[in-house]
């Protein structure tokens, strides 16, 4: 209900605005002056009335909108009193009935017409101040406002402008003394207002979020054209016969207060802000250069022309050097000037053309921080918030750069505009970058990023040709110390194997050749004396020596089993199956005679996974296949036992060895398992290392 109530009363204002502005324009006619001035004036304060009702409607909130509907109303109210006067006084006088009363209305009513602006500086355009230490400035706006309509309404003696023949009607003679102190008072508390309120607008800028920049800078442009043309407007009054001046800054200040509300409208709703950077800078630039022809052309001409040769001369000289002097400064004041517009514009921001040539100055020798100093220069230049800079290897794309320096890591999918670097039809990287929320590219940034996007080819060629080599270094690195590590523990698995062999032929074959050394001395001392005992003790020598040859033989089997030798991996793997404690099923496929080590490696190793499945795996059978294609040999060893996580578990002893078997050889090992469903072990060796057995 209250929302409803707010809008009817809304579209009343603007009605009542409306209506008020016909009549307007009719007197205007009927008045024949300055009507083309007085139109755009007329189209002005509709603008103001239509823009402020429709911020009202849709942002009750916010007093910006209600502030132009006052202007609105205010101004054409004032307009039209003024209007009537001017009809019923000089066009047709005493055709309409309380002229003085419409010119008195015209003479105070002007003060709270413009005069509001000045709150549209300070709350503009959220509708709240800078800061609270603002918070004065709207009432003490007020203040001048109001003292210079009471003044204007209640001074006695002839009215402002066109009607200094017309007497104030209600011009209180005992207070005009009064009066004209409050009117001193109102104008140098609004003039203070209004100086305190483009300080606070500058402020608000300085330190506002990109997207409130954008904002502002619409609404800053509109109010320095409305303010040029009140300057304008009050040297042609004061300058004699400058009628030209009057006419060129009444038709700017028009021209302003119909840009002010619309891009207050612009601003405020949101719409897509389209970028008025270059206007602005241009706008800047030749601000500035014609103040410098100017200086110039006053201090030369005017100056030295009055100090050298009198003020009634009509010498040319002076007029000369200024042309010279000028000339001469010309550029490199234009370049200072540019850079001063490109400050007051961009901040400390890169513009456009400066972002761009300053990527096109690396050098194509590229580092690291070249990157760096490209993702920066895109940052700068496009106002982004976040910037990356993919390089594309052989593992996928990988992060090289970004801006600012403390993003971490990064996925294209997180950034709002990814383009891909492409070099000579090839893609190399990619770029992304993200804005502020509300905040989109404009044309010009978008140009922009397309440009340095076509010149970071070049860079990121020889950037991502850096990256290959760097991590095929360290892969080279890796594997050399891989090759290193597993050397060192070959080299301590045959110390081991030395040490055990050692403590196998001293516990068992030793042994059993020191007693047979005994016996058979026992055997020869025997021999003349007790014959029956000496044979028996020959009988226990033949056994002795039968088992150090079972000894010795078991022992050279554990080294390398002669059946490996002699008919090859599969037949020693089956003879290997049936000591076993396990069943053992034994398949092979295309298998061929190898190079003994090569066969003794996958041998040993299926004899390690035995072992391992013998002592952990709890496992009712074994499986062993064996495969031989054109590119590798491949063994797989699978059981049905209570498996295990490898992640958690590790790499044990008997693995590592594995490993480092048949990566002496080229070939890997890879263990698949779960806990309840067995495990598998899987080893392959690469067919160019394979040397058949003669």
């Amino acid at each position: 209900m209250r929302r409803r109530a707010n809008a009817i009363l809304v579209w009343l204002l603007w009605a009542l605005t409306s209506v008020v502005l016909v009549a307007l324009v009719w007197f205007q006619f009927q008045n024949a002056s300055d009507v083309v001035v007085g139109v755009v004036f007329t189209v002005g304060q509709f603008a103001f009335a239509t823009v402020g009702a429709l911020v009202a409607w849709r942002r009750p909130s916010n007093p910006i909108g209600w502030i132009f509907l006052g202007v609105g109303l205010f101004s054409a109210g004032s307009s039209l009193a003024e209007s009537y006067a001017v009809y019923a006084i000089f066009t047709e006088p005493q055709s309409l009935p309380k002229a003085e009363v419409a010119a008195w209305i015209s003479a105070w009513s002007t003060g709270p017409s413009f005069g509001l602006l000045g709150l549209v500086l300070v709350l503009f355009p959220d509708g709240k101040t800078h800061s609270r230490r603002w918070r004065f400035l709207p009432y003490l706006i007020l203040v001048g406002v109001v003292s210079l309509s009471l003044s204007g309404a209640l001074t006695p003696g002839p009215l402002f402008g066109h009607f200094e023949t017309v007497s104030n009607p209600f011009g209180v003679e005992g207070l005009k003394t009064l009066l004209t102190v409050v009117e001193g008072i109102g104008w140098g508390i609004w003039m203070f207002g209004t100086a305190a309120a483009a300080l606070c607008v500058v402020l608000r800028y300085r330190g506002a979020s990109r997207e409130q920049r954008e904002q502002l800078k619409w609404f800053m442009s509109a109010g320095a054209l409305l303010a040029l043309g009140f300057v304008g407007n009050g040297i042609s009054w004061e300058g004699g016969d400058l009628q030209w001046l009057f006419t060129l800054s009444t038709g700017v200040m028009a021209t302003g207060l119909i840009a002010l509300p619309v891009s207050c409208a612009i601003a405020i709703f949101k719409y897509r802000l389209y970028s008025i950077d270059f206007i602005i800078n241009k706008t800047i630039l030749f601000a500035l250069m014609a103040g410098f022809i100017g200086a110039v052309y006053v201090l030369v001409v005017v100056g030295i022309k009055a100090l050298v040769f009198g003020t009634g001369s009509a010498s040319t000289l002076p007029s000369l050097l200024a042309t010279l002097v000028i000339a001469v400064a010309f550029q490199p004041v234009r370049e200072r000037a540019r850079r001063l517009a490109n400050r007051l514009v961009y901040g400390s921001r890169s513009t456009p053309y400066d972002a761009l040539a300053s990527l096109a100055a690396g050098t194509a020798y590229a580092t690291d921080a070249d990157l760096e100093r490209m993702a920066q220069v895109i940052g700068e230049g496009t106002g982004a918030t976040r910037v990356a800079v993919w390089l594309r290897v052989e593992s996928g794309s990988r992060l090289v750069a970004s801006w600012p320096v403390s993003i971490g890591s990064a996925d294209m999918g997180d950034f709002e505009r990814v383009l891909p670097i492409v070099h000579q039809g090839e893609e190399l990287g990619a770029i992304g970058l993200t804005k502020a929320p509300g905040d989109s590219l404009t044309s010009t940034e978008d140009h922009l990023l397309l440009g340095l996007v076509s010149q970071a080819g070049l860079v990121v060629r020889n950037l991502r040709l850096a990256a290959e080599l760097e991590a095929r270094l360290k892969e080279a690195t890796r594997q050399a110390q891989e090759v290193r590590a597993s050397r060192a523990r070959i080299v301590a698995a045959r110390d081991s194997e030395r040490r055990r062999l050692e403590r196998d032929i001293h516990d068992g074959a030793q042994q059993n050749l020191v007693a047979l050394a005994v016996k058979i001395g026992l055997v020869r001392n025997l021999a003349g004396r007790d014959v029956d005992k000496a044979k028996t003790l020959l009988a226990e020598v033949s056994e002795e020596i039968t088992r150090a040859i079972e000894t010795l033989r078991n022992l050279s089997h554990g080294i390398y089993p002669p059946v490996l030798t002699r008919q090859g991996l599969l037949a020693a793997l089956e003879s290997e199956a049936l000591g076993a404690s396990l069943p053992v099923e034994i398949e092979a496929t295309g298998l061929a005679r190898l190079g003994p080590e090569l066969e003794a490696a996958v041998y040993f190793c299926c004899l390690e996974a035995l072992q391992n499945i013998t002592k952990y795996a709890h496992a009712r059978g074994v499986q062993i296949k064996l495969e031989q294609n054109d590119e590798a040999l491949i063994f797989l060893v699978t059981d049905d036992g209570v498996g295990f996580d490898p992640s958690v578990a590790g790499t044990g002893s008997g693995l590592q060895n594995m490993r480092d078997r048949l990566k002496a050889l080229g070939g890997d090992v890879v263990v698949a398992s779960s806990p309840g469903e067995g495990t598998t072990i899987r080893g392959r060796i690469p067919l160019h290392v394979l040397v058949p057995s003669e």
